[in-house]
């Protein structure tokens, strides 16, 4: 999760994420260590989709999901 967050921090920040984008703002973080295997395979899952698209779509699978309340996700 720490890989998918700091991509989605990049492209939140409106840059565009790449490997070394990503490496270089969680090295940033004192004692973590970057899985390069890790953050390849991030990377990779990402690479052609529109992260817009790509949380919309996940945001709709998780509406399917019970979380014992139906406000629990406004619409």
């Amino acid at each position: 999760m720490k890989y998918v967050a700091a991509y989605l921090m990049l492209h939140l920040a409106g840059k565009t994420p790449d490997a070394d984008s990503v490496k270089a703002g969680l090295s940033a973080v004192e004692g973590f260590e970057v899985d390069d295997e890790k953050l390849a395979a991030c990377v990779a899952a990402f690479e052609g989709k529109d992260i817009d698209e790509t949380i919309a779509a996940g945001y709709a699978k998780l509406m399917k999901v019970g979380f014992g309340t139906a406000d629990y996700f406004p619409n």
